[in-house]
C-alpha cells in the first residue's frame, strides 16, 4: 500500500518504514528523480516529517542501487535487498546509531574534505587533490576546468610569462576542459603523465594514469599523444587511446566517453564491464582490497550505472543482480558464490 495520505501514526505502526518507501513507487520515481508531481510531493512529506529523514535516505540510496541491476526486481526482491542491508550493518538500533555517529560527525566530515580537497602550492606549482571516495572541480589560472576523480593529484606550473605553455602533472584521473588562449589559439596545453603526454589548444578529454597503464579518452576538440619514444598518435572525438610502457603497446578505438567521464556526474557506468574490472575501479575509487574466493567471478558481465557516493548499494546491486555473498569491512571487500540454503 503507498504511503500517499498516511498519517504520521499511521506510519509509526508499519512494520518497517524504509521497506514500505521502498515499494511506494511515487517514492521511487522521487528517489530517480523520474517525475515532477512526485518530487514536489515528496520534498514536501520530508518536510513535514523529518524524524523520517534517516529513513528517507536509506531507502533512496536502497532504490537507487537496484536500478544499476538489468533485471525488475519485484516488492519480494526489494524487501529481501533491505533485509541484506541490514544484516550485514546489524540490527536496526544499530544502523540508527551508526547514522546518528556519522550526523555528529560532520563538523569533523567537513574539517577533513577541506583538508584532502585543496588547493596548495609546492615552489612554481599550484596543487590540487583528492582522498579516496572525493571528486572535485576547480577552474585554473589560465581559464581552463579542472575535475579530479577520486585518489588523485594534478600539479600546475605557474609563470609570471603572460602567454607560457600551460603545462599539468597528472596521477590518478581528470578531466579537462581546456580554453583556447593566444594568438591564433597557439598557446598549448599540457598532461603529463609518467608514461605519455598529451598535448592540446583547446578540448575536453579525460586522461587517466593508474596501475602502469595511461589512458585517454576525447570528448572534443582534437589532441596529440607524445610518447617516449618520440612517436605521436592523433585523436578525434569519441576515441579512446590506451598505452602501457612497460611494453611500449598502444590500443586506439571508439568508445561510448560516456562509460569513461560518468564519474564527474557521480556515476558508475559498466558496459559488459567484467567483473575484475569493476573490482579495479572499487579499489582505485574507494581505497579498499578487493579478493575473490571464486577467480570464476571475475568473468561476470557488468551493465547499468549507479551513484559512486556510496559503496555499500553499489555492493548490493552487484549482490543481487549475480547472486554473491560480499563481505564488506573497512578496507576490504571480498565477493563469494551465494550459499544456497
Amino acid at each position: 500500500m503507498p504511503l500517499k495520505g498516511k498519517t504520521s501514526e499511521a506510519l509509526k505502526k508499519a512494520p518497517t518504514i524504509v521497506t514500505r518507501l521502498i515499494e511506494d513507487k511515487s517514492f521511487q520515481a522521487w528517489a530517480v528523480k523520474s517525475n515532477t508531481s512526485d518530487q514536489a510531493y515528496w520534498e514536501e512529506w520530508i518536510s513535514l516529517h523529518p524524524e523520517y529523514r534517516e529513513e528517507v535516505d536509506i531507502a533512496a540510496e536502497i532504490v537507487r542501487g537496484i536500478k544499476f541491476s538489468r533485471k525488475q526486481l519485484s516488492p519480494a526482491e526489494i524487501n529481501e535487498a533491505w533485509q541484506d542491508l541490514r544484516y550485514r550493518i546489524g540490527k536496526p538500533k544499530r544502523l540508527r546509531n551508526t547514522w546518528l555517529h556519522a550526523a555528529s560527525l560532520a563538523g569533523l566530515a567537513i574539517i577533513t574534505t577541506a583538508l584532502w580537497l585543496w588547493l596548495g602550492t609546492e615552489a612554481d606549482e599550484l596543487v590540487y587533490q583528492t582522498p579516496f571516495g572525493k571528486t572535485a572541480s576547480w577552474q585554473l589560472p589560465d581559464g581552463s576546468k579542472l575535475t579530479l576523480n577520486a585518489h588523485s593529484k594534478v600539479a600546475y606550473s605557474v609563470s609570471d610569462d603572460p602567454y607560457p605553455i600551460r603545462e599539468v602533472s597528472l596521477n590518478g584521473e581528470a578531466y579537462f576542459e581546456v580554453v583556447h588562449l593566444g594568438e591564433n589559439e597557439a598557446i598549448p596545453f599540457l598532461v603529463k603523465t609518467p608514461d605519455l603526454t598529451v598535448r592540446v589548444l583547446g578540448t575536453e578529454f579525460n586522461v587517466s594514469t593508474r596501475r602502469g597503464l595511461t589512458r585517454v579518452v576525447l570528448d572534443a576538440g582534437n589532441v596529440q599523444l607524445q610518447l617516449p619514444t618520440e612517436a605521436v598518435t592523433a585523436m578525434r572525438p569519441g576515441e579512446l587511446v590506451e598505452y602501457t610502457p612497460l611494453d611500449n603497446q598502444i590500443r586506439k578505438e571508439q568508445v561510448d566517453t560516456e562509460i569513461f567521464t560518468s564519474w564527474r556526474k557521480h556515476l558508475l557506468k559498466f558496459d559488459d564491464t567484467p567483473l575484475g574490472k569493476v573490482a579495479l575501479v572499487i579499489e582505485d575509487n574507494y581505497g579498499v582490497d578487493v579478493t575473490f574466493e571464486d577467480p570464476s567471478l571475475r568473468l561476470i558481465r557488468v551493465t547499468g550505472e549507479i551513484s559512486d557516493k556510496n559503496l555499500e548499494t553499489l555492493l548490493l546491486a552487484l549482490s543481487k543482480l549475480f547472486d554473491l555473498d560480499i563481505e564488506h569491512s573497512r578496507h576490504a571487500v571480498h565477493f563469494k558464490k551465494m550459499t544456497k540454503p
